[in-house]
């Protein structure tokens, strides 16, 4: 199981270049087929040596995937069957996400999967990871030719095969607070926090620091050292401050996300109930004439820029209870759990700016680690 957990690990940080097929209706990626394939023998090889154990994220998950199901079917009588059945393929890749963080709990829990092998795993696929994002750096450095296909025009950042600096940022948050946690390199540190200002994203740099603030907030030698690494890296690269100083241009990205919000919340005072269907987002704003023509051949109008928005415009505000007891369900078990408590709040932050629960990369190393703080929890007793 070793080499098919690791398989998948790569497969998704190939991100962008895994793509196997790309529309304006449904986009088929090689790491969600192979992810499918991977959780059918996972389950195979859990029911014949391991065995099953139904936790509380589990449990709520269940209730979110039956409610996600029941009230985006319902759209059925505003949008074709087809449009319908893309909406809910986007329901079962997430599914898929989470169950494939589930089984990794199972095979923590039944001994099929050890500590040592997982934390090899984080390590061998951040290394992968890292060699992507340098090649990036080196020979693709220039992203304006991609805005054509409805990329963002990003100039000399750091997004690795993800294309988008800011959930590439995250990304490698969840890494910093798992490293603190669980894998314990200072290498792997320190690279995922330079890794982190060379993207450039203020949401991203906003989150980390926070969650470096929350880690380090009884060793003040460190946040000495970071407060001058910062101004260091300021100097270094004053591009991170003209970022944080030109939010109020119309041109900037956090002008468009305040125009994403507000597009969110027009949609939503149509259905604030039940919402209009999980990833159905794209579709509700052509049908009532909110977003612009323009606007909805770029990538990121599939969701709004914010994930808890994103759930209570789509699932109504029942589904964001949902969402949030399910999250909120990784936090506690026999006590608090530090390492899923420190890593929601900073994904309560960042998702307020960028749909960062809902990116598939993020969403399966986040679904992992936050089972495996699980375990760790469980392994104390």
């Amino acid at each position: 199981m070793f080499w098919l957990i690791l398989l998948n690990f790569i497969s998704f940080s190939l991100g962008q270049l895994s793509a196997v097929s790309r529309s304006d209706g449904l986009n088929i990626y090689f790491f969600d087929i192979f992810l499918i394939f991977s959780n059918l023998t996972l389950f195979l090889y859990i029911m014949k040596r391991g065995k099953f154990k139904i936790n509380f994220p589990l449990l709520t998950f269940i209730f979110f995937f039956l409610y996600s199901l029941i009230f985006t079917f319902s759209q059925i009588y505003y949008f074709d069957f087809l449009s319908i059945l893309q909406s809910l393929s986007y329901l079962l890749r997430f599914s898929a996400y989470f169950i494939f963080g589930y089984f990794i709990y199972l095979l923590l829990s039944s001994k099929l999967l050890s500590t040592d092998q997982l934390k090899n795993i984080f390590v061998i696929n951040f290394i992968f990871l890292t060699t992507l994002n340098l090649l990036q750096l080196v020979f693709l450095n220039n992203l304006t030719y991609l805005a054509q296909y409805g990329w963002d025009p990003h100039i000399g950042r750091l997004t690795g095969s993800f294309l988008d600096p800011n959930f590439m940022a995250f990304y490698l948050c969840i890494y910093y607070v798992l490293n603190n946690y669980f894998i314990k390199n200072k290498y792997l540190e320190y690279i995922s926090i330079f890794s982190i200002f060379l993207t450039l994203s203020r949401n991203g740099i906003l989150t980390f620091l926070l969650l470096f603030l929350i880690l380090n907030i009884k060793n003040f030698k460190k946040l000495i050292i970071l407060f001058f690494c910062f101004l260091l890296f300021l100097i270094i690269n004053p591009r991170i401050l003209d970022r944080f100083i030109q939010f109020q241009n119309s041109d900037d990205s956090s002008y468009q996300r305040v125009i994403s919000w507000n597009e969110a919340l027009k949609l939503s005072n149509f259905n604030n109930f039940q919402g209009v269907g999980f990833n159905n987002y794209k579709n509700n704003l052509e049908f009532y004439r909110i977003n612009s023509l323009d606007s909805l051949k770029r990538n990121s109008v599939n969701s709004t820029d914010s994930s808890f928005l994103h759930v209570y415009v789509t699932l109504g505000f029942l589904g964001l209870i949902l969402v949030l007891v399910l999250l909120g369900g990784f936090m506690f078990k026999k006590g608090f759990i530090m390492l899923n408590t420190i890593l929601l709040i900073g994904l309560f932050f960042n998702s307020q700016f960028i749909n960062s629960l809902f990116y598939p990369q993020i969403s399966v190393l986040l679904f992992c680690t936050l089972n495996l703080g699980i375990y760790l929890k469980e392994s104390e007793f």
